[in-house]
């Protein structure tokens, strides 16, 4: 794979020496001829001919033309000769992309069921996202078998609507808005998750309308959840063995009424022979990776800052098995005032063992039950051993000169190194550096000299040469007993105390960015066995079982924070890797585009105060409407069928945190399920009951439409429209917990206001900072963060003070709920609500997730590693201890970047889909928001 890389890279050189970027008017503008394409300086040319859509470009290019001479052209096609320009021409007369673009292209995406936003181009049917994307991508899409066979499944598609002259003159604002066509005269918003019925007119008043307008600005296609409905195993229409039933509920394969979707593989399955198969694979990938406890490198995705406020998100393809990506130049100007520069990178590790923890792609479970497997496994993979420093940097600092000019002095090789974090990093990992390094730890009798550089290299027989104090800046005879003079003054010793404080700040900075290296790492390699992990555990499970580690005295652990990488191998892998070809150029140009901090949430943090009246206002209007008539509505309809029905609404409304149009959550209580007693019982099933709901729902089309039926081990919900109010509505049916949660929420908002006001204000945040909602955190899940900050600030009690206090047991499918509501919050009038809100971004801006767990059960953080031995559990946490012991297959608690434990459900990690990533953004943008909130105030 390297080689590939390498020669498409060389591949990309040889166009730009026959001159395919040229000049343009003596600007020092350069236009690819190829691409068409304006490059404003000519140090991006390299990186232009390095990008994917480039080197496509320029396969196509090679295809269909041939260069005659510097200034022209041959078409292979027509065999026609002529300047640079008959690229265009022939492009369109030819239909050649990249360069051809039909004129009827938003008509294309509009039957296709495709959605542009932001720059980023979403199927519907396929559930795929493109970025960037060409009209060859979507072409070559739109002809794709699995498009074309979704494609074939919609029987609802009516021609002579789609090609009325008011649909095709709108097809463009359709596709831009996320609007997808579902039936005739019926549309589906994605932004504003909606039908739309009627004709055009309906459709240009909902695009134009306000709420349609602030929804865009804080959309994102990457949330979107697909339209299609799922259905239980058995309503399929394909008979699947049964001993195949438990690897698609294992691996989340999505099962419809015609078809199944592996979405891990990217694979439909639509007959019986194709899903016998291909479930059979994952069956058997399942047992290879349970007897190797390793998995193969996959596409990650790889996040580096390359300013204080800025962060990239970019997919990168392995190419080889040490993985480079680019990284940006800091400059080492480390200034602890400004919070967010706490929150930066770095690198390298020690000269240990294992970790615990967790990796972005699959979430682990930290607890083993299985009696054969001992314990102490888990035990022993411990985070902080990876991400130890190695001796070198240490005894490499403190060889180093600071000096005024920005350039750092390195006394081991008595040379001048860039202030650049980066290429200073590579340099004292480099063989000279390191070779000069061990002699001058052999050289003891003469170290403390080491502060004094030669000034006549040349002349070294000469009895009277000196030297210069790189401190002092002073010319010292080069003899024993002038330098130890010089060293015993006064000034000297001054400025030797001043560069030791120098070395001291730095290396701890240095020691500061390791420890958010964490935040950076998504692959993981082992040079001594040549194998590669994604995840974090199986890498440390591997490095823990393996003996031949130990024996490995030279290795230590290394990591590049630009390639997102952490390897375990020789002291001199580092220099190797920092080396490679596409390390340097990724160091020297950076490929990965930047996002700054949204202005849209830096605006609304600067008017915070008048905001949050506005949106308590909005509350309290929530608080008081719609959701009556939709619980009797949903009694009514559902009576008839069940001798009792009963319905509780829970969620945001409800809790005094919702808006007029936020969601309605409600638990339908068919089977007398409040307490999840019934779903036990042998003549009781769920999945009957959802089933015949869902056929009451969809018998009154003019009242009910059901969007999506989701089943699963941790929920079971349906998700439905209400037309006559256009409101969605979540219903769920397992047992009670959401609506006791709410409660208890609702409490805490009704007796402490600022509560309520930080959960409105952070839910707004979060959207406009594009990290809410799934597979991001969800709105619920920032609530309960928000509570156990004010639980830390000794401002609202813990879940386990209420239980005791209540002291009275409540158990809801074996969860304890019984907390007393008779509490009050202590007095805060000492703290105004923006000096709360900062408190919040601070907090989480520093909060160590690598090793702990936020916890509102407690009112206080646990460490990860107590998961791994159920004897180091709390006694509070006794009902997820029986829980475990008492159920046949149960849930546990799953390790992931970032860990919130639900206060009821023990078992439930709150943040569990939050990748790596999105953590990142989110602790970093909380350091941006107290940024700015400190600096309004």
């Amino acid at each position: 794979m390297h080689k590939m890389a390498q020669s498409e890279k060389n591949l990309a050189n040889t166009y730009l020496n026959i001159e395919e970027i040229i000049e343009v008017n003596k600007a020092n503008k350069y236009l690819c001829r190829v691409c068409n394409q304006i490059i404003p300086e000519k140090h991006l040319t390299a990186e232009h001919v390095n990008k994917e859509s480039h080197i496509k470009a320029m396969e196509m290019f090679i295809k269909y033309f041939e260069i005659t001479k510097s200034i022209t052209i041959k078409c292979k096609i027509c065999q026609v000769t002529g300047t640079w320009e008959l690229i265009t021409y022939h492009a369109k007369a030819h239909k050649l992309t990249p360069w051809y673009k039909p004129k009827d292209k938003y008509k294309r995406y509009f039957e296709n069921f495709l959605i542009i936003h932001k720059g980023q181009l979403y199927c519907s049917l396929c559930t795929v996202i493109y970025e960037p994307f060409s009209w060859d991508d979507i072409l070559v899409h739109i002809n794709d078998k699995k498009h074309t066979t979704f494609m074939s499944l919609i029987n609802n598609v009516d021609d002579v609507f789609l090609n009325n002259p008011e649909i095709l003159n709108k097809c463009e604002s359709f596709v831009s808005n996320c609007i997808i066509y579902l039936e005739t005269k019926l549309f589906y918003c994605f932004i504003c998750r909606t039908k739309i019925s009627g004709w055009t007119k309906n459709l240009k008043e909902h695009i134009s309308g306000k709420y349609h307008c602030q929804q865009k600005l804080t959309f994102t296609i990457k949330n979107i959840i697909p339209l299609k409905k799922t259905v239980p195993i058995e309503n399929c229409l394909f008979k699947i063995p049964t001993e195949l039933i438990w690897i698609i509920e294992t691996d989340k394969i999505y099962v419809f009424i015609d078809s199944l979707y592996c979405n891990k593989c990217n694979v439909i399955m639509i007959n019986e022979g194709s899903i016998k198969s291909h479930l059979n694979r994952h069956v058997r990938l399942r047992h290879k990776f349970a007897n190797q406890n390793e998995t193969k490198a996959t596409p990650t995705k790889i996040i580096h800052l390359t300013s204080t406020s800025n962060y990239s998100d970019k997919n990168i393809s392995n190419e080889e098995k040490k993985i480079q990506s680019p990284g940006s130049s800091q400059t080492i100007a480390f200034n602890k005032t400004k919070i967010v520069n706490k929150l930066q990178k770095t690198i390298l590790q020690n000269n240990k063992l294992m970790n615990k923890t967790l990796q972005d792609k699959h979430t682990q479970p930290i607890v083993e039950l299985s009696k054969q497997e001992k314990k102490t496994e888990f035990c022993s993979f411990d985070t902080e051993c990876i991400f130890f420093t190695a001796k070198e940097i240490k005894s490499s600092v403190y060889l180093s000169i600071f000096k005024e000019n920005n350039n750092i002095y390195c006394l081991v090789c008595q040379k001048d190194i860039s202030n650049n974090f980066q290429i200073y990093y590579d340099h004292i990992f480099s063989i000279e550096h390191l070779i000069r390094l061990i002699d001058i730890n052999i050289k003891k009798d003469r170290k403390e000299f080491i502060i004094f550089a030669s000034i006549n290299e040349d002349n070294k027989d000469s009895i009277d040469k000196f030297v210069t104090c790189m401190l002092c800046n002073t010319e010292i005879r080069n003899i024993d007993e002038s330098l130890s003079k010089h060293i015993e003054l006064k000034d000297h010793a001054s400025y030797y105390c001043k560069w030791k404080k120098t070395c001291s700040k730095f290396y701890n900075d240095i020691l500061t960015f390791i420890k958010y290296n964490w935040y950076y790492t998504t692959k993981y390699y082992c040079d001594i066995c040549l194998i590669e992990f994604s995840s974090e555990i199986c890498f440390a499970k591997h490095m823990n079982k393996n003996g031949i580690h130990l024996n490995s005295s030279n290795a230590n652990y290394h990591s590049c924070v630009p390639c997102s990488l952490l390897w375990y191998g020789n002291n001199l892998s580092y220099s190797n890797h920092s080396k490679t070809p596409k390390h340097q150029f990724m160091i020297s140009y950076g490929t990965c585009v930047t996002n700054k901090f949204p202005p849209e949430a830096e605006r609304f943090l600067i008017s915070v105060e008048k905001n949050v009246e506005e949106l308590l206002k909005f509350s309290y209007i929530a608080d008081k409407s719609k959701e009556n008539e939709i619980l009797t509505r949903l009694k009514n309809d559902t009576v008839s069928t069940f001798n009792v029905v009963k319905a509780y609404p829970y969620g945001s409304r409800i809790c005094g945190s919702g808006l007029p149009d936020s969601d309605i959550n409600i638990f339908l209580d068919c089977l007398n399920t409040y307490n999840g007693t019934s779903i036990h019982k042998k003549n009781y099933s769920l999945e009957t009951t959802i089933e015949t709901i869902d056929s009451i729902l969809s018998s009154k089309p003019s009242v009910w439409y059901v969007n999506e039926i989701i089943l699963d081990d941790r929920t079971t919900i349906m998700k439905v429209w209400y037309i006559p109010m256009q409101l969605h509505c979540t219903i769920s049916f397992k047992n009670g917990l959401d609506v006791e949660s709410t409660n208890l929420i609702k409490h805490f908002n009704e007796i402490y206001l600022p509560c309520r006001k930080l959960i409105l204000v952070l839910k707004k945040w979060l959207s406009f900072c594009g990290l809410s909602g799934f597979p991001c955190i969800s709105n619920y899940a920032l609530t309960w963060c928000i509570i156990f900050y004010l639980q830390i600030m000794l401002i609202l009690p813990s879940v386990t003070e209420l239980i005791q206090d209540n002291n009275k047991s409540k158990f809801i499918d074996g969860w304890q709920t019984g907390v007393s509501y008779k509490f009050s919050a202590r007095d805060t009038s000492e703290f105004p609500f923006i000096k709360l809100l900062l408190g919040f971004f601070i907090f989480y801006a520093e909060f160590d997730y690598r090793s702990k767990i936020i916890c509102p059960l407690l009112g206080k953080t646990i460490e990860r590693k107590i998961f791994t031995d159920l004897t180091l559990l709390p006694n509070d946490m006794a009902p997820y201890v029986q829980y475990l012991k008492n159920t046949k297959n149960p849930k546990l608690f799953c390790l992931s970047p970032m860990c919130v434990q639900d206060p009821f459900n023990l078992s439930d990690n709150l943040t569990v889909m939050v990748k790596k990533s999105t953590l990142n953004n989110f602790r970093i943008f909380c350091s941006k928001s107290a940024e700015i909130l400190t600096d309004s105030s």
